[in-house]
């Protein structure tokens, strides 16, 4: 089986070919990342949550100001056709690096880890949900 994996991974902004995120983050998200929420169901579909304290490239007026009405920003993906999905201690995930990988046959891969904790995700497709923000 090969892999192929991009310096530092291939980035959640690049994958998921959206203009609006990639206008926020044209860099892609940063490696302080912390996935807030994963919800696994029966029609081979994962949404993945992931919050980034990295502010945004452009202003986006009905979020406020970075700093002063958020903080965070949340990039709400689907993830859809799961090959394999494990999870590892989730009660002490921590902020880590999200890595994405490409793998044989369409199936990319994404793994975060930390000192006792693992998450990885096998699947075809990602879609961009939406974003939400907050302060923290």
């Amino acid at each position: 089986m090969g892999i192929t994996t991009f310096e530092g991974g291939m980035n959640i902004v690049e994958l998921s070919r959206n203009r609006f995120l990639d206008s926020l983050y044209p860099n892609g998200l940063g490696d302080n990342l912390l996935i807030g929420q994963v919800n696994l169901d029966f029609s081979d579909r994962v949404t993945l949550s992931i919050h980034t304290y990295e502010p945004p490239s452009k202003k986006v007026e009905k979020w406020g100001r970075w700093g002063e009405d958020y903080n965070v920003v949340v990039v709400n993906l689907l993830l859809q056709f799961i090959t394999d999905c494990q999870l590892n201690n989730w009660q002490n995930i921590t902020s880590s690096q999200v890595i994405i990988e490409t793998r044989d046959n369409g199936v990319f891969s994404l793994t975060s880890q930390g000192e006792n904790w693992s998450l990885n995700i096998n699947f075809k497709a990602m879609t961009f949900q939406g974003c939400d923000v907050y302060i923290k």
